[in-house]
C-alpha cells in the first residue's frame, strides 16, 4: 500500500479510537536524526507525545498494563511506550521528552551493548540507565541480540537468563519485561520465558492488546521513520487491527 492510502485509510478510521478493554504498545527504537528506518526524529517524537496529551490518552507503564492484563481489568484505552536496543539517544532525545511530560516507557537492553557502539551509534552506559531509572523501567532484550529460535536451548538459555541477571545487578530491581530480539522466538523461548519467571514478553507482531491477549506474546505497533502523522495517529486505534486483517487478507 502506497503512503497516499495508507494515510487515507488510517486518517479515515481513526476516529474507531480504542475502546476501554484495550491498549496500545508502541514500539520506538531510535530517536535522533541517524538516517535509519528504525529512528524517529526528536522533532516528530516531541510532535507524537504532544498529540497524546491533547487528545487525553492515557500513558502508562507497561508493568501497569500487565497488571491490569493479569487481573482482567479495564485497559483503559491507555498507550504504553516501549524502546529496543537501548541506544544513548533514549536517554540523550527521547528521555527528556519523555520527562517533560511524565510519561514513563520500558527501554529493552541489549545488555553486551551497554556503554559500547555497534556501527558508529553509541548504546547507553550503566549509569545513563541508573539516571533514568526515575521513570523508565528496563527489560531484557538477550545479550547479544540473536534469533532465540535459531539457537540451541542452552544457547537461548544463557541469553535470556544472562540479560535478565546483569539488568538486575545494574538496576538493583527484579527484571520482570522481555523483547524477542527481531520477534524471532517458538515455544521452547516462551518455555524459558517462563522459567526465568519473566512476567511479560513483546513482540513485533502488530496489533492492540486486548484482554485475552497473552502476557508473553504481546503485540505492539511499530513506529518508524516512515511513520507519517496520519499514520500515528490511527495507529493509536483499532484501526491498526483492521489494517492488519486487511494485508492477511490480501
Amino acid at each position: 500500500m502506497s503512503t497516499f492510502f495508507k494515510d487515507l485509510f488510517f486518517s479515515l478510521t481513526s476516529r474507531l479510537g480504542l475502546p476501554q478493554d484495550r491498549a496500545v504498545i508502541l514500539m520506538y527504537h531510535s530517536v535522533s536524526d541517524w538516517k535509519h528506518f528504525t529512528t524517529v526524529s526528536p522533532q516528530n517524537f516531541e510532535r507524537q507525545m504532544a498529540y497524546i496529551v491533547a487528545k487525553k490518552i492515557p500513558v502508562i507503564s507497561l508493568l501497569e498494563l500487565v497488571r491490569r492484563l493479569k487481573a482482567k481489568e479495564p485497559l483503559g484505552g491507555a498507550i504504553a511506550i516501549t524502546f529496543d536496543d537501548g541506544y544513548r539517544d533514549n536517554f540523550t532525545a527521547a528521555y527528556p521528552i519523555l520527562k517533560k511530560y511524565n510519561f514513563p516507557a520500558t527501554v529493552f537492553i541489549e545488555t553486551d551493548l551497554i556503554g559500547e557502539s555497534y556501527d558508529d551509534v553509541p548504546h547507553m552506559t550503566t549509569g545513563e540507565m541508573q539516571q533514568m531509572s526515575d521513570l523508565i523501567e528496563f527489560g531484557a532484550h538477550t545479550k547479544s541480540h540473536p534469533k532465540l529460535a535459531e539457537l540451541s536451548a542452552a544457547e537461548a538459555r544463557e541469553e535470556i537468563v544472562g540479560s535478565k541477571k546483569i539488568l538486575e545487578e545494574i538496576l538493583h530491581t527484579p527484571c520482570t519485561l522481555f523483547a524477542c530480539p527481531f520477534g524471532n522466538y517458538n515455544q521452547e523461548t516462551l518455555s524459558l520465558l517462563r522459567d526465568a519467571r519473566f512476567e511479560a514478553a513483546v513482540t513485533v507482531k502488530e496489533g492492540t492488546v486486548g484482554l485475552a491477549s497473552d502476557p508473553l506474546e504481546l503485540p505492539r505497533v511499530s513506529i518508524d521513520s516512515s511513520t507519517t502523522f496520519a499514520q500515528f495517529k490511527g495507529k493509536l486505534s483499532t484501526a491498526i487491527d483492521v489494517y492488519q486483517s486487511l494485508k492477511i487478507w490480501k
